[in-house]
């Protein structure tokens, strides 16, 4: 069997390799995980340098889609153990492929992409988006060429990479003319492309999909895919574009365009690309199908490649593309007869139905819509649209499309009674349109029982869609913000089995009733979903999905925020497990730290163990301090098997700054089970503390080599006692020692800890004053002192030569709890008085005035004070004669 028609659920892996496919492909190396731990994570976007090294890219990178397939694990899919591995866990192994769009020039060893589409609106320069692969391989690094006399570089974005279920085929959008290779293109519109990635010393393509109707015109009349364009007065297309000519994408508003899939219709074990490969996919324009009567509202499309000179004929060769989103002639019963008529509102964001092992490939089809004429009899119950409003706010349903719902073998039979059938996915329970934006769907298919059903996981800002688990005392989910959905439909009914409510918190241990203890208090966004359903990963701007999510250094405060609410709250990439209840956080460090600023739009692997995700957190496995990089990166996680297994809450405790010899509040730390584990081990170990220091405590109530099982946990609790060094980090790392079975080896996840003794000094402004006196006179000196340290202390002052020959008459006793910074800075007055005689005209004395730390008596800083003695004066009254 093929690598593309394999599924593996394995725990270790080694290397990842990028391949670049657009300005030339080439292989990137990823440092590999140790096999021993998991929970690790591992910067994707990097390419080697000389010396063993490694550069992160340059630019943006994100929007990543995973294939659920790797490439040498055999299995299948058991419905009544949907945690029995895919794989033996002993085996080394990579995750599958995953591809991403990136604006880097840097990430192909030995050519440098900088190919620019114009500048941004601060002058700087905009290098185009290529999109890249990352897959197993080799340490090897070399660059290749696309091959088919296509030697240049792309002139245009290409972004919103998908990924078929196999890993053999990614469809994107791209900007670029590829006029120079076979089934390239000559027309400046933003085109969707289809590419082979079977052989990767032997690409195939880019062939462009998105084929218009020939009768039309000799050319496509206006962009596909999610290009920032929009309709003017008179119904045409009006497009931002770079300052080359091509269009922009939308990248306020990303989602993918498009979606491919497979069939061997000529029963020979071979798949021709021009014949036997479908492209799903999303156009304003409005001459790809003669049968498209709405102009320029966009809507779904299915292509093929074009054959620019092949013998064979694609099937819409002659029709360009086919028009899938069609509304429905209804008969007097509110059944529809036929699919004969124009939408009246967008259509975006297809997503076809993976069916493993099953023929039926590209019979569903789920996609977005702000259509009110899709569903028979529902037309008056969609909510209002404004155009104008945020993404958020506006009307959009979730449907599926049965491409066969007459069972026929026959495809896309729009003009006969039954031959296809639209459904409504996001209805409340009466059976009405949602009454809030529902978008971003993820499937999976799986059978229960015998009984075909669909996962679907999306995104909605509903507050009547009634799911199962709301928390106690609540009737609905009115929060107000966009949450993570997850609905189970009846193929065989067309209708909702269960309605559950995915971006919650974990439920609280030893909570009969299931339910999470709050609703998110933030959006949450972009769901991606395991093949076997149970695993939903979604990225959250939420600060009480887990515990010790406080990466609050996020910019959200001005404008509208998160959908009208201003935060600084950072989004970080979480995943949850609906029937454990338990929901854990992926965009970690590998021991468990917290990224900060944003982590988004994460992918799975099919058991859901590998998560792929975009960062601006530096969170590679070899520097474990996240540091604010300004530049979005690709991530892998290893959640384990099952995933999230076990999950810790918390991952990671900071105490923060502290002062010197101030301990902290113990941590306890709960080990929830989502899977049969032994823990064979729980330990501490400190790093780097100074020498007689022990400032940590660590105890654990984990039952050693005992099975724990799914719903069952365990706890450990780590202290702080304080440090005596200031300005330094005391940290440490838990390792907790699990394995499968009594007689594996064990694995070991990490869980970090980390306090940091505060530094400690003093800024006095100016600390060199002088002035001039006489004899027995009194003067003032006046200076301001800052606290230049990490925390809010007293500071001290002392007369530095008190007792023995000081001027220093009236001095402060100190300064109580000053703030660090420059706002609070206090003035102090120092009195000096030069002694009356004893003194000569012209002598000079010198006070100093220690103004000190009252934590750390080194960090002082000193101000001198200059009295010069100044010659005597006599006043001789004037005496009238």
């Amino acid at each position: 069997m093929g690598w593309w028609s394999t599924l593996r659920r394995n725990i270790k892996w080694s290397t990842l390799l990028g391949l670049g496919l657009m300005a030339g492909l080439g292989l990137l190396t990823v440092q590999a995980a140790d096999p021993s731990y998991f929970g690790t994570t591992v910067l994707v976007s990097k390419v080697a340098t000389e010396g063993g090294g490694f550069s992160r890219g340059d630019q943006m990178s994100n929007y990543v889609s995973v294939a659920w397939f790797n490439e040498d694990c055999d299995g299948s899919q058991r419905s009544d153990d949907p945690y029995n591995p895919y794989c033996n866990t002993d085996v080394l192994d990579a995750p599958p492929r995953a591809a991403f769009a990136s604006r880097a020039t840097n990430l192909v060893e030995g050519m440098s992409d900088e190919e620019t589409c114009g500048v941004d609106a601060e002058g700087k320069t905009v290098y185009c988006a290529d999109i890249f692969l990352a897959r197993k391989g080799s340490d090897v690094v070399r660059a290749l060429t696309l091959g088919g006399g296509f030697t240049q570089y792309p002139k245009g974005d290409a972004m919103f990479p998908t990924l078929s279920r196999d890993g053999r085929w990614v469809v994107f959008q791209s900007a670029s003319e590829y006029a120079e290779i076979e089934g390239g293109d000559d027309t400046p519109e933003t085109d969707i492309w289809l590419m082979d990635l079977r052989d990767p010393d032997n690409l195939r393509g880019p062939y462009r999909v998105s084929n218009h109707d020939t009768s039309t015109g000799p050319d496509v009349d206006a962009d596909s895919g999610n290009v920032a364009c929009r309709l003017t007065a008179d119904e045409t297309p009006e497009c931002d574009r770079y300052s080359n000519g091509t269009t922009k994408p939308m990248v306020e508003y990303p989602h993918p365009v498009a979606d491919v899939y497979w069939q061997d219709l000529n029963n020979d074990g071979q798949v021709d690309v021009y014949t036997e490969v479908f492209v799903a996919f999303e156009s304003i324009a409005s001459n790809l199908d003669i049968q498209d009567g709405n102009g320029h509202i966009k809507d779904i499309f299915l292509g093929q490649a074009s054959d620019k000179g092949h013998s064979l004929e694609p099937q819409f060769e002659q029709r360009g593309s086919q028009l899938l989103t069609r509304a429905p002639t209804c008969d007097q019963s509110g059944q529809p007869t036929a699919y004969d008529r124009p939408t009246d509102g967008d259509s975006y964001h297809p997503v076809f139905v993976d069916m493993p092992g099953k023929a039926q490939d590209g019979r569903y089809l789920l996609f977005v819509s702000r259509a009110t004429n899709l569903i028979c009899g529902l037309k008056e119950h969609y909510p209002a649209d404004d155009p104008n409003a945020r993404p958020y706010a506006r009307r959009a349903n979730l449907f599926l499309l049965d491409r066969d719902n007459d069972g026929n073998g026959t495809y896309d039979e729009f003009d006969q009674p039954g031959g296809v059938r639209i459904y409504l996915i996001s209805q409340n329970a009466s059976g009405k349109p949602a009454n809030g934006t529902s978008e971003y769907p993820a499937v999976a298919y799986v059978e229960e029982n015998g009984q075909p059903r669909l996962y679907v996981a999306f995104q909605s800002r509903a507050s009547d869609l009634a799911p199962i688990n709301l928390p106690e005392g609540k009737s609905a989910d009115d929060n107000g913000f966009t949450d993570i959905y997850l609905f189970k439909w009846d193929l065989t009914n067309g209708s909702i089995q269960e309605r559950y409510l995915v971006s919650v918190p974990s439920v609280p241990l030893d909570d009969e009733s299931q339910r999470p203890a709050a609703l998110a208090n933030l959006a949450s966004y972009a769901p991606a979903i395991s093949r076997d359903g149970l695993v939903i990963s979604f990225h959250s701007y939420a600060d009480n999905l887990i515990e010790g999510d406080t990466n609050n250094i996020c910019p959200y405060t001005t404008g509208e925020g998160i959908e009208g609410t201003p935060t600084t709250s950072c989004p970080d990439v979480f995943a949850h497990d609906w029937n454990a209840r338990q929901t854990w956080r992926v965009s970690l460090t590998s021991n468990g730290q917290q990224g900060a600023p944003d982590s988004v739009y994460g992918g799975l692997s099919a058991t859901g163990q590998f998560a792929f995700f975009a960062s601006y957190a530096d969170l590679d496995l070899n520097n474990e301090t996240p540091i604010y990089q300004n530049v979005l990166q690709i991530y892998l996680r290893d959640m384990g098997n099952p995933p999230g297994n076990p999950n810790v809450q918390p991952t990671f405790q900071d105490w923060g700054i502290l002062h010197l010899n101030q301990g902290g509040e113990p941590r306890l730390f709960t080990v929830r089970f989502l899977g049969n584990l032994y823990v064979s081990g729980v330990t501490f170990t400190p790093k780097d503390i100074p020498n007689g220091e022990n400032p940590f405590t660590f105890s654990h109530q984990c039952q050693l080599d005992e099975e724990y099982g799914r719903g069952e946990h365990c706890t450990f609790t780590v202290g702080f006692n304080g440090g005596s060094v200031p300005d330094k980090e005391y940290a440490g790392e838990v390792l907790l020692a699990v394995k499968r079975q009594s007689n594996d080896s064990p694995r070991t996840v990490r869980i970090g800890v980390r306090a940091k003794t505060a530094y400690y000094g003093v800024l006095a402004t100016p600390n060199d004053l002088s002035a001039s006196a006489t004899p027995g006179s009194t003067l003032t000196y006046t200076f301001e002192v800052q606290n230049a340290g990490d925390l809010a202390e007293d500071l001290t002052l002392r007369d530095v030569h008190a007792g023995n020959g000081s001027w220093v008459s009236a001095l402060p006793e100190g300064l109580e709890n000053v703030a660090p910074g420059n706002e609070d800075t206090r003035t102090v007055q120092v009195q000096v008085r030069v002694p009356a005689s004893g003194v000569s005209v012209g002598e000079s004395h010198v006070d100093q005035i220690e103004v000190c730390s009252s934590h750390d008596p080194a960090a002082c800083m000193v101000v001198s004070l200059t009295t010069t003695v100044d010659q005597f004066r006599v006043f001789i009254p004037a005496v009238m004669r």
